[in-house]
C-alpha cells in the first residue's frame, strides 16, 4: 500500500507538472500571437497616420476631391488591407468631418462605420490621445447589432488641423487566433481551451462551451484575480463554468490593453492516465496481497504446526508423561528449540527417576528411624525397665511368705527397684524429649548433650554458640538439637574421634551450625549421594529450615558437617 500510494502520487504529480508545461506552452504561443498582432495593428496604423498624403487629406478632408482621397484609400489598403483582419478605417478631422474606408470584402460594421462613433467618443479618443499614442477600445457595441468591433486610433497632425485615424477590428481577428485548432494543438484534447478576459472580467476571445460568449460570459476565478494584478502562475480551481481545472494564466504584455489569458482543461480529463495508473496499482496491490496472504499463511503454518507439537507435548509432561520425543523436522530456530525440549524432557524424565528415588529414600529413612526408634525403646524397655520390675515382682511376691524382719528388707529392696526404675524412665523420657530444651533452651540443652557426650565417651566436646539475640521458636531449637544429636551419635559410633566441635553462630545474616572431629573420616566423591539414616535426617531437617546442608571428610583427617540457615524472610526461625 505504501509503495503503491508512493507510485500513485509520484505519477500524478508528474501527470499535473507535464500538463502543466503543455498549457503553459500553449498559452505562451498564444499569447505571443495575441501581443503580436495588437502591437503589429498598432504599428501599421501609426505609420499610416504619419504618412504625408494621410495628413494631407485630413487637413483637406472637408474639401478633399475624389481623386486625393483614392489615393488615401489605396495608401490605406497598401498598409491595412495586406492582413486582411481589419474591417474599416475612419478618419476625423477636428472640425468633425469624417471619411470612412472598408478594408473587407463583408464588413459588419456597416458601410458608413463613421455614422455610430458619436461625437462624444471622438472628443474622448481626442481627449486621451493629448497623452497617449494611441487609444484602445475593447468593447464598442455597434448600434443595431449583436457583433461588437476593437476600436484602435491614433493621432493625425497638420500644419492646418489635428485629425484621428480610427482602425474597426473585428473580433474574429482576435478570436481565431485563439481557438485554432483547439483539440490538435498541444495536446488540449476535448475540454482544453485558452481565451482572454478583460479588466471587466468579462471574456474578449470565444468559448469552446458557451455560445456569444465574448463580452457576455463573466469570468470571476483566482486565476483572472491573479493575472489582473501582474501575476503569472499555474494552479488547479473552478473556472467560469464552476468546474476544475488545470489552468496556466498571465497578463497579456500590451501597455494599452488590460487583458489576461488562461489556458484550460478540465482535471478529469487531465487525469485520465492517472486513473489508469490508480486501477492498474489497486490491481496489482490486490494480486500481490492475496499472493502475500497465501505465502504469509504457508510460513505461518511451517512455524505454527511444530510449535503446536511442542505445546501438545508440553501438556503431556505437565501431566508426568515424559515420554515424548520430537523429531527435528529442521536446522532453523524451531529445530534448536525442539532439540531443547528433548534435552529438557530427557532431565527431567532423569530429576523424575532421581525424585522418585529420594523419595523411597526419605521414606525409607523414616520408616527405619521409626523403627529403629522402636527398637532402641523396646531393648530399654525389655533389659531395663522390664527386668526392673520383674525384679520388684518377685521381691513382693516372696515377701508374702517371709517373716517379718525379711519383708521389711523385701520391701526396701524394692523401693531402691523403684527408685531405679524411675531413674531410668527419667533417662529415656530424656531421650525422646529433653525437658532442658522446651524449659531452658537451645543452648543449656546442647551444653547437657555435651556433658553426657563426655561422660559417656571419655571424649572432649568443645561447643561454641552466639546467638543470644536471636528468638527461635521452638521447632528451630529442636531441629538444631537433633542435628547435634545425631551427629554425636554418628561420631561416637564411628569416628572413633578425641575431640569434637560444635559451633552456632550468626554471620551475614545466617545461621550457621558446624560440627568437626578429628576421627578417622571416609572417601566422599561430590557427586556421590549421602547415604545412612542419620546423614538423611540431618539435611533433610536443614532442607527444612530452608538451609544448606554440606558434609566435608577425609581419611584420616576427620569430617566437618556444615549447616547454614538463612534469617532474612524466613518464618520457620520464628513462628
Amino acid at each position: 500500500m505504501i509503495v503503491g500510494s508512493f507510485a500513485y502520487y509520484k505519477a500524478r504529480n508528474a501527470l499535473i507538472d507535464r500538463t502543466f508545461e503543455q498549457l503553459i506552452s500553449v498559452r505562451i504561443e498564444k499569447k505571443n500571437r495575441v501581443e503580436d498582432f495588437l502591437k503589429t495593428t498598432a504599428n501599421l496604423l501609426i505609420k499610416l497616420s504619419e504618412h504625408q498624403n494621410t495628413k494631407f487629406v485630413c487637413a483637406q478632408l472637408q474639401t478633399v476631391d475624389t481623386n486625393q482621397w483614392n489615393s488615401f484609400s489605396q495608401l490605406a489598403e497598401v498598409y491595412l488591407h495586406q492582413t486582411k483582419q481589419y474591417q474599416s478605417i475612419v478618419l476625423f478631422s477636428q472640425h468633425k468631418v469624417a471619411k470612412s474606408i472598408s478594408l473587407s470584402d463583408s464588413n459588419p460594421c456597416t458601410d458608413a462605420p463613421n455614422q455610430y462613433i458619436s461625437p462624444t467618443l471622438v472628443d474622448s479618443i481626442f481627449g486621451q490621445l493629448e497623452h497617449n499614442q494611441l487609444v484602445f477600445i475593447d468593447n464598442f457595441q455597434v448600434p443595431e447589432q449583436k457583433k461588437a468591433c476593437f476600436l484602435m486610433a491614433t493621432k493625425v497632425e497638420t500644419s492646418q488641423t489635428e485629425g484621428v485615424l480610427i482602425l474597426f477590428i473585428p473580433i474574429e481577428s482576435i478570436n481565431n487566433i485563439m481557438s485554432e485548432h483547439h483539440e490538435d494543438i498541444n495536446g488540449l484534447g476535448k475540454t482544453g481551451e485558452v481565451y482572454l478576459v478583460g479588466q471587466d472580467r468579462l471574456m474578449r476571445s470565444g468559448s469552446r462551451f458557451q455560445d456569444n460568449a465574448i463580452l457576455s460570459t463573466i469570468v470571476k476565478s483566482q486565476g483572472v484575480d491573479q493575472a489582473l494584478k501582474g501575476t503569472k502562475s499555474t494552479q488547479i480551481f473552478k473556472d467560469y463554468r464552476n468546474i476544475e481545472v488545470l489552468s496556466s494564466f498571465s497578463p497579456i504584455d500590451w501597455p494599452f490593453a488590460k487583458w489576461v489569458i488562461l489556458a484550460e482543461i478540465d482535471v478529469d480529463e487531465a487525469m485520465v492516465p492517472i486513473k489508469q495508473i490508480r486501477n492498474s496499482i489497486l490491481f496489482l496491490m490486490v494480486i500481490l496481497g492475496l499472493l502475500t496472504l497465501g505465502a504469509v499463511a504457508f510460513i505461518a503454518a511451517s512455524i505454527a504446526s511444530p510449535i503446536k507439537i511442542l505445546k501438545n507435548a508440553t501438556e503431556a509432561i505437565s501431566h508426568g508423561d515424559y515420554g515424548h520425543e520430537i523429531i527435528p523436522t529442521s536446522n532453523d530456530e524451531l529445530g534448536d528449540l525442539t532439540v531443547a525440549f528433548n534435552t529438557m524432557t530427557q532431565t527431567l524424565q532423569q530429576q523424575s527417576v532421581s525424585l522418585e528415588e529420594e523419595r523411597k529414600l526419605r521414606l525409607t529413612s523414616l520408616i527405619d528411624g521409626q523403627e529403629l526408634e522402636r527398637q532402641r525403646l523396646s531393648r530399654e524397655l525389655h533389659d531395663s525397665l522390664g527386668q526392673q520390675i520383674l525384679a520388684i515382682k518377685m521381691g513382693l511376691e516372696n515377701a508374702l511368705d517371709a517373716t517379718p524382719e525379711q519383708s521389711k528388707r523385701i520391701v526396701n529392696e524394692a523401693i531402691n527397684h523403684f527408685s531405679t526404675t524411675t531413674q531410668e524412665i527419667r533417662s529415656i523420657s530424656n531421650n525422646l524429649m529433653p525437658s532442658v530444651l522446651s524449659e531452658f533452651g537451645l543452648e543449656r540443652a546442647i551444653i547437657n548433650l555435651k556433658r553426657d557426650f563426655e561422660k559417656s565417651s571419655n571424649r572432649i566436646l568443645d561447643f561454641e554458640m552466639d546467638i543470644q539475640h536471636l528468638q527461635l521458636s521452638k521447632k528451630l531449637e529442636t531441629y538444631i538439637f537433633r542435628i547435634c544429636q545425631e551427629a554425636l551419635n554418628n561420631t561416637l559410633k564411628y569416628a572413633q574421634a578425641s575431640k569434637v566441635t560444635i559451633q552456632l553462630l550468626t554471620m551475614n545474616q545466617m545461621l550457621r551450625l558446624e560440627i568437626r572431629d578429628n576421627g578417622n573420616g571416609f572417601k566422599m566423591n561430590e557427586s556421590e549421594r549421602i547415604k545412612g539414616n542419620g546423614l538423611v535426617n540431618m539435611k533433610e531437617r536443614a532442607h527444612l529450615l530452608n538451609g544448606t546442608f554440606s558434609i566435608h571428610s577425609t581419611l584420616g583427617q576427620g569430617t566437618t558437617i556444615q549447616i547454614v540457615i538463612p534469617l532474612v524472610k524466613n518464618k520457620m526461625l520464628y513462628d
